[in-house]
């Protein structure tokens, strides 16, 4: 499951349009090849563009052109992607929501949004409707009325138009919204997509909370290349599966935080292999040792893994791609070189840069 062909790199160019048009082109290139598969849901190009331009619909009808946040309860599973595209097809902005997040929380995003609707399904039609309260509406997914246009909007949309607001960890406070526009997505995941090398014969892994920024990696890293996403939920099946699940589907990219990536190396029994396994991202956390030690011991001489250094506000800076044959010297492993278009630079107290060897 190796990508064939020659790689087609993501221009720079092209990252001056909307999030739709990139993707309405994958949907006229590869109309008929999976875009997206979960435990539940599973699309085509063609069917997921389809129920993405129905949501859309519902949502114009529901709230008029114009932009403004949406929030999305939804499970991890392909239903989300529709969800997402829909959106950004009426020109609003997705808020992903986490049902196994505390009440609490996500009412508050909601309110520190602003968002009006949230797009729900019927199993978490409960929660929704205790979040919306009386001033916001919700709308079912997968109870749209059957009548509904399945063709493309055509909203004029500028790159500038907000495409997603992604909550941060909060670990240095309250979580923040990060305002991401249809060009920064896009140059994102350029860098990233052109880093990985991806193609249409690719299958990306989304083992991660949608609420958690770096999941829009799998997501359009995938649909916006002709690619496919594939969904794990890992809450409810464990690393057990997930390893047999990886190699049974024959993923070729597989990103996660360190921590669940040593959960999995941990679970792996000796006749698991991963042969159509090409490219471990790890991010989140710095690697150790161990964990490059870990990826020899079980993943084939053709994997790549790579360390990727980012934040949410920023996406990924840095990668540091190691295979079988890299040479280190044992203890931490080096952040990594600056993605394509970035710039690194370390700082002193004074906000001055210091010179190599140096710590700031």
């Amino acid at each position: 499951m190796s990508p064939t062909g020659p790689f087609e790199e993501f221009r720079k160019d092209e990252i001056e349009q909307s999030i739709p048009v990139r993707f309405e082109q994958q949907v006229a290139l590869y109309p008929d090849r999976l875009a997206a598969k979960g435990a539940r849901y599973e699309f085509t190009y063609r069917q997921l563009n389809a129920t993405a331009n129905q949501i859309a619909h519902a949502i114009l009808a529901r709230r008029g052109p114009g932009q403004e946040p949406v929030g999305v309860l939804l499970n991890t599973d392909a239903l989300a992607v529709a969800a997402y595209l829909g959106i950004l097809k009426a020109g609003k902005s997705y808020v992903p929501l986490d049902a196994a997040f505390p009440r609490e929380r996500l009412a508050d995003w909601l309110e520190d949004s602003t968002a009006g609707l949230i797009v729900t399904d019927v199993a978490r039609s409960s929660l929704a409707e205790s979040l919306a309260g009386p001033d916001r509406s919700w709308l079912l997914a997968d109870d749209l009325d059957a009548t509904l246009p399945c063709s493309d909007p055509n909203l004029s949309l500028s790159p500038d138009t907000v495409a997603t607001i992604y909550y941060t960890s909060g670990t240095s406070g309250r979580p923040k919204g990060v305002y991401t526009s249809h060009r920064n997505l896009l140059q994102h995941i350029q860098r990233v997509t052109n880093a990985q090398r991806v193609q249409p014969t690719d299958r990306l892994a989304s083992v991660r909370s949608i609420s958690f920024g770096g999941a829009m990696k799998d997501v359009f890293g995938a649909v916006l290349h002709g690619a496919s996403v594939w969904f794990f939920d890992l809450q409810r099946r464990g690393f057990g599966q997930m390893a047999s699940w990886l190699a049974e589907n024959e993923i070729t990219i597989y990103v996660s935080v360190a921590t669940t990536f040593r959960h999995l190396a941990a679970s792996l029994s000796p006749g698991i292999s991963f042969p159509a396994l090409r490219y471990l991202h790890i991010g989140g956390e710095p690697l150790s040792w161990s964990d490059l030690e870990l990826f020899k011991q079980h993943f084939s001489p053709t994997c790549v893994f790579n360390l990727g250094f980012g934040i949410t506000e920023t996406g990924n800076v840095a990668y540091y791609p190691i295979d079988q044959e890299t040479k280190l010297e044992e203890g931490d492993i080096p952040a990594g070189y600056p993605l394509l278009g970035m710039e690194v630079l370390i700082l002193d107290e004074a906000g001055q840069e210091v010179k190599p060897g140096q710590l700031g």
